[in-house]
């Protein structure tokens, strides 16, 4: 797979291995839909990380969502490195340059 940046990316089975280390790292249903992103797709673009934008009142809280996000790839990429041969890479990932994650096998 490829992000819309151009970059290779992995994605992975919904109930594999890899699904339960990345899901395993997810608190409350933001995260988790975030990772489905992330396992569905092989990436995530930071701003729409669960695959849309933030609406309504969901949008003044915006920077708690960023810092949410931030941890919970840390978390990610902490157990990828330790349990997997994958890694999780923040780069520019979306359309027009956008920063985001996205998965790669360990060089």
């Amino acid at each position: 797979m490829r992000t819309p940046y151009g970059d290779d990316c992995i994605a992975f089975e919904k109930n594999g291995r890899m699904s339960k280390l990345v899901m395993d790292q997810a608190r409350g249903s933001w995260q988790r839909s975030v990772c489905h992103s992330l396992l569905r797709d092989g990436y995530v673009i930071g701003y729409q990380a669960t695959g849309d934008s933030l609406k309504g009142k969901a949008k003044k809280y915006q920077s708690k969502y960023e810092a949410s996000l931030h941890n919970l790839m840390h978390r990610i990429n902490r157990t990828m490195q330790n349990e997997s041969e994958y890694c999780l890479v923040h780069d520019r990932v979306g359309p027009k340059g956008a920063y985001g994650y996205y998965i790669m096998m360990v060089e």
